[in-house]
């Protein structure tokens, strides 16, 4: 199947091209006419191209001519960009040095210098534009007949029938029994009940709708059942007289809507129905409403149904009165399955090889069976021999999309039904990106904005590029074109995934615009690109030659390959450059000037270059860990939306001045209040469009309520989590703070909040507003009552900490306004921390009948050795930790308990009696911290133990073997201990242990011999006076740890080559390694390797080319190890798929 011409990228550049020549116009001066001209031409490709995408061509001419146009356009655009930024770059750069304008009159800086300069520019392109206008009757875009218009080929939708299909239907028979249990409910009266089925492309919606249709309980019961296929176009009168010929199979031969409607009256009259609209596509509220109305004309009969199949999720949601049913992807088992029967191969032995086969192609399945049918139907085993079918499926593997058209063309169709261009440019935009890339949601959004994906709207509306940015990314979650979805615990996007083979249509889509990181057989006659991804490439991969490059927009690296050569690409609008290595960035990036993104995060640069402060059409810049001083006239880049940047205690020294001038800033990290103008507090008051997240800090600056309020911070509505910080060591002054705290009231948005080292003796009850989720109360030393909590609806986490002057926990703490009978309604999580004078924890003043902390489920309390009264209103608590089993809490019932901890109690030798019995679901279990812990505490009455930690900084005088034969039925195990012990325990009882975790012991315990079924074991300590013989008998052990204390000349014990089950390696600290041994390629099962902080390693083993299931490598803060830079050592390593090395900086 030939591709048809994708012209929304074109169409896009068209339209922000005109947007950026219309806003030009007016500052044209000296070259208006030229630039009008430009605009007509603009005006009449837009029109063309409407045109040329509705016929859907697959003509090569057309393609080339598309092309040659697409190339002009982005240089009309540059040009535009170029008279933008100029117009910027004069505003901000007025310089009343003489020098400095004498210089200017003899560069293309001079105004004069300029404008001819653009004005030559654009008489240019338009001459070419002319010239590819006259191209357009010789290809045939434009037809001189005028009437003979060109219908869109629509034969790439087939159209579905309710037959089932001759093969068995593989992995859903749990779907179609639920879905066979909705429909035939007679639990609902509704006269319709709609049931839409939604997934991706490919996922077998359609096969289990035939399936549903034809299930026997749904043929008996119901009177009719009705298929009908409604594709792109919901058409109304169409949908209709297709159920009227499905019910007389025969053509109606109607063409009046009320006559349709006569007649399927007539036909479905006291019958109750049962209809299939397959792969539905409208999102119009309007036009599914009608339908569902003269659904509503045809019969009054009770409990009629709909199944909907859609892609579309905002379909699913319009069309719904039951709730919508995600289909999920298949097993790798069961796509095998239906491979294997598509290829007739149903009685083929799984051999070792084939079984290797079947694991590399189950990842190109994804869970799709549509991909499994098409391949399997590729292969056609039947009477060949199993060699020719070995063969056959190697070459499979080798060549995967020659046989996935079918796939890619049912898959297409859910990027060209797209509602516009832009989402089209913002799916194609994810080829850059290595297949199985996590991405951000927010970063996301932002390369959009850099590459003009998104447009400021023009609307007189508050809606920001972000906005419009978070839309499109819901449009193409609804359409099913992400997967992995991950969600903070406030159910909001954080992050998603693409399945491979929506990753190859949209780098099919965009493949002459942008090479990713497979870059193999690369040849000198590569056309433009925009975009290019080096990320977890190959350190010798072959580059594009330079002149394909230097139109180059959006570049990637995950390590500095070009250098300095950087500023050689010019127009380039997104550099990141996360994770290279480098120390610094090219003291000329200002001339990058069409540059919206930067992020060298997580790189070792300690200062930026002056001229960083001239890319004044930057919107976003991520430093990450910075330590630098921020740049001088900062304030320069007036364009700039989103700053991040970390650091553990910031200063002014870290902060720009005047702040307050960025007035399109969202993001921004902290802001530290300072004496000098331009750091006070109310240059927050300017940023009127902040959000997410915000740190201030050295409030105590702050001189009063009234400048506080100047920050307006009850007018941030965008702003979820706040932090606010005083300083500690300061005097105290008890009015002001509160002062200040009244001011910086937030708006009612907010859901995080933390207050740190604020000395006010009471706190202001409106700061806490009704839509935290989060409280956070620490430092606040001279506070003497907690504010009132209880009547917050939504709050879920409350952690007081530091409150020295407390002594009593009142009534106001829970208030008397209740929500649906209950206090502190939705609190999950409570912790109490180092209160010293906290004497009293009383109860509600509230009626017996009030819920107090109905939801709790976890409650510490530590550090608070006064508490002699609490209340018992725990009976949803799960997990307790305490520092001491005399603690009031110990004393409540507490059968429910999942994990009790107990920790830093003086002396003791075993859990009280009394609290035993209350213990019977108890599943994990810790003993922290105790100071002269004389045995194990026994806990032979805890027989459904899961779960263990026993120890740190725990002096054991007398470790008896015993103690632990009551821990068989533990399957993890943390051991931790003190420098000090002399004596071991005995371990050899734990004969159902997994996991095991020993650290800060001198010696290795004994009895390694018995766990046979040992599967991770983590060890730490300094490991020069271990005695590593006891691993040999570990044969189940798949993951290990090795974390040296800083010994300077440990090296790994030779035992570990024996461990050849070993999936998983970690070894953290050891400094003695220079490099690793020969015989690591014993560990021929090794999966992952991850070496940290060992300081002198410089080379891996040559055996790392025996590790041939490894499939990731991890090198953290290894200095020396330099496999980028060092040929030799990259060849070693280059076979594998995933490498990871990044040396960082700790804060200081």
């Amino acid at each position: 199947m030939a591709d048809f011409v994708w012209t929304f990228a074109l169409q896009e550049i068209l339209k922000k091209t005109l947007h950026l020549a219309t806003q030009q116009i007016r500052l044209a001066w000296g070259f208006k006419q030229d630039l009008s001209k430009l605009l007509d031409s603009l005006l009449f490709f837009e029109a063309i191209l409407r045109d040329v995408d509705r016929t859907k061509s697959d003509r090569e001419s057309i393609k080339i001519w598309v092309t040659k146009l697409q190339d002009l356009v982005l240089d009309a655009e540059v040009v535009l960009d170029e008279l933008s930024y100029e117009n910027l770059r004069r505003e901000m750069d007025v310089n009343g040095n003489s020098k400095e304008r004498v210089r200017d009159f003899f560069s293309l800086s001079n105004p004069l210098m300029f404008r001819l300069k653009m004005a030559r520019k654009i008489r240019t392109i338009t001459q070419v534009l002319n010239e590819i206008k006259g191209e357009a009757s010789a290809v045939g875009v434009i037809h001189k007949g005028g009437n003979n218009e060109i219908v869109a080929d629509n034969g790439q939708i087939p159209e579905t029938d309710s037959f089932l299909d001759e093969f068995e239907v593989v992995g859903r028979r749990a779907d179609i029994s639920r879905i066979v249990n909705i429909v035939v409910d007679n639990a609902t009266h509704e006269r319709i009940t709609v049931i839409p089925i939604v997934g991706m492309g490919g996922l077998g919606k359609t096969t289990l709708a035939k399936a549903v249709f034809n299930h026997e309980p749904v043929k008996a019961h119901f009177d009719e059942t009705i298929w009908v296929c409604v594709t792109a176009t919901f058409d109304e009168k169409k949908i209709l007289r297709a159920i009227l010929e499905s019910l007389t199979n025969f053509p109606s031969g109607l063409d009046s809507q009320d006559a349709i409607l006569r007649r399927l009256q007539k036909e479905l009259e006291g019958k109750r129905y049962f209809l299939v609209l397959d792969d539905v596509w409208n999102e119009n509220v309007k036009l599914w409403n009608n339908f569902k109305s003269l659904l509503l004309k045809i019969t009054n009969s009770i409990g009629n149904r709909v199944l909907v199949t859609t892609r579309s999720e905002e379909a699913g949601k319009i069309m719904e009165t039951f709730p919508s049913y995600h289909l999920e992807k298949l097993s790798d088992d069961e796509c095998w399955s239906i491979f294997k029967e598509r290829a007739s191969a149903n009685g083929l032995p799984l051999t070792p090889e084939l079984e290797v086969i079947k694991n590399v192609l189950a990842e190109q399945f994804g869970g799709i069976p549509l991909v499994a049918k098409v391949l399997g139907g590729a292969v056609q085993f039947k009477k060949r021999t199993e060699t020719w079918l070995m063969s056959t499926l190697e070459t499979l593997i080798m060549n995967p999309l020659q046989n996935e058209n079918d796939v890619s063309s049912i898959l297409r169709l859910s990027v060209d039904h797209l509602p516009n261009s832009s989402l089209k440019q913002c799916f194609a935009y994810f080829s850059n990106f290595p297949k199985g890339f996590n991405f951000e949601k927010e970063q996301l959004i932002q390369f959009w904005m850099a590459e003009g994906f998104i447009q400021p709207s023009d609307k007189v509306s508050p809606e920001t590029m972000e906005d419009i940015g978070d839309k499109y990314f819901n449009i193409l979650l609804a359409r099913s074109l992400f997967q992995d979805i991950v969600k903070d615990e406030n159910g909001k996007i954080t992050h998603c995934k693409m399945h491979h083979l929506l990753h190859d249509l949209a780098y099919s889509v965009s493949k002459r615009e942008a090479l990713g990181s497979n870059l193999n057989g690369l040849v000198d006659d590569v056309p433009q690109i925009r975009q290019l991804s080096l990320v977890g490439c190959e350190q010798n991969v072959t580059l594009p030659p330079r002149r394909s490059m230097e139109k180059l927009r959006s570049l990637f690296l995950d390590r500095d390959v070009f250098g300095h050569k950087i500023l050689g690409f010019k127009r380039l609008r997104v550099l990141n450059m996360s994770q290279c290595e480098i120390h610094n960035l090219p003291t000329s990036i200002g001339r990058l000037k069409h540059l919206r993104y930067i992020d060298v995060s997580n790189n070792m640069i300690k200062k930026l270059p002056k001229s960083i402060v001239k890319l004044y059409k930057l919107q976003t810049l991520r430093l990450g860990c910075f330590r630098g001083e921020a740049p001088k006239k900062f304030i320069k880049l007036i364009s700039l939306r989103h700053f991040y940047m970390n650091v553990k205690r910031p200063t002014t020294r870290h902060m720009p001045s005047y702040l307050g001038r960025l007035v399109d800033l969202q993001s921004l990290p902290f802001f530290v209040v300072g004496t000098k103008k331009g750091f006070h507090i109310e240059e927050l008051g300017y940023l009127r469009n902040l959000r997410g997240k915000l740190k201030l800090y050295n409030l105590e600056l702050v001189r009063n309520k009234e400048e506080a309020m100047r920050a307006d911070l009850v007018k941030k509505d965008r702003v979820y989590k706040l932090k606010l910080v005083w300083s500690e060591k300061r005097e105290n002054n008890n009015n002001h703070d509160i002062s200040v705290l009244e001011g910086l009231q937030p708006h009612n948005n907010l859901q995080y909040l933390t207050v740190k080292a604020f000395m006010g003796e009471l706190f202001p009850n409106l700061t806490f507003v009704e839509n935290l989720v989060q409280i956070s109360l620490k430092n606040c030393s001279r506070c003497r009552r907690i504010p009132t909590f209880g009547h917050l609806p939504n709050l879920k986490v409350l952690e007081i900490s530091g409150l020295h002057n407390l002594k009593c926990i009142g009534t106001e703490f829970y208030g008397n306004e209740y929500e649906e009978g209950s206090l502190f309604p939705k609190l999950k999580r409570f912790h109490l921390l180092d209160m010293k004078n906290l004497g009293r924890w009383e109860e509600a003043a509230v009626p017996t009948e009030v819920a107090v902390f109905p939801c709790l489920e976890e409650l510490k309390i530590f550090d608070c050795p006064r508490l002699e009264i609490a209340p018992d209103y725990f009976s949803a608590l799960r997990t307790l930790e305490i520092d001491d089993v005399n603690n009031p809490i110990s004393q409540i019932t507490l059968q429910t308990f999942k994990l009790l901890g107990i920790i830093h109690s003086g002396n003791l030798s075993g859990l009280p009696e009394e609290l035993r019995g209350n213990l019977s679901s108890l599943e994990e279990f810790k003993v922290w911290y105790y100071l002269h812990l004389k045995t194990f505490p026994t806990i032979e009455w805890l027989t459904d133990i899961l779960k263990c930690k026993i120890g740190y900084d725990t002096k054991w005088t007398n470790i008896q073997s015993h103690g632990l034969e009551s821990y068989t039925s533990v399957n993890e195990l943390s051991i931790v201990g003190h420098s000090d012990l002399t004596s071991t325990p005995d371990i050899k009882a734990l004969c159902n242990l997994s996991s095991l975790t020993i650290s800060g012991l001198k010696k290795l315990p004994k009895g390694f011999h018995c766990l046979t079924c040992l599967k991770s074991l983590s060890i730490g300590g300094f490991m020069e006076g271990f005695d590593f013989r006891a691993l040999l008998h570990l044969k189940s052990l798949e993951n290990l740890a090795m974390i040296d204390f800083g010994s300077a000349e440990s090296t790994l014990p030779d035992e570990l080559q024996h461990l050849t089950g070993l999936k998983h390696l970690k070894i953290v600290g050891f400094q003695g390694i220079e490099s690793l041994p020969e015989w690591l390629g014993n560990l021929n099962s090794l999966v992952s390797l991850h070496i940290e902080s060992c300081r002198k390693l410089r080379e891996l083993p040559e055996a790392m080319g025996c590790l041939a299931k490894l499939e990731e490598l991890r090198s953290f803060n290894c200095q020396e190890l330099r496999v980028y830079q060092d040929e030799t050592e990259w060849a070693k390593i280059s076979y594998i798929p995933r490498f990871i090395s990044f040396n960082y900086w700790v804060d200081e």
